[in-house]
């Protein structure tokens, strides 16, 4: 599932709200995952286009393998 939002609207009604770890890329490339390791849930939000693009989903092999490599990494250690 994903759906296009405004990034006031994310960091107000979904970021700011979360209590879990906030993920991000090595690269930090502007992409954040909000990961619930019990459930498997991942929101990942990302921008491109002037826009900021938020998908719903389940943790797959690879964020599971970028966890464990460490490019993807929670967002307080930079």
């Amino acid at each position: 599932m994903n759906l296009e939002i405004t990034s006031k609207e994310f960091e107000e009604q979904i970021l700011n709200q979360y209590s879990g770890e906030v993920y991000e890329n090595e690269d930090q490339d502007g992409t954040v995952y909000l990961y619930n390791k019990q459930s498997g849930h991942l929101l990942m939000a990302k921008y491109g286009e002037g826009k900021l693009f938020v998908y719903f989903s389940y943790a797959d092999n690879l964020f599971i393998e970028g966890l464990e490599s460490g490019w993807i990494r929670p967002q307080n250690d930079k």
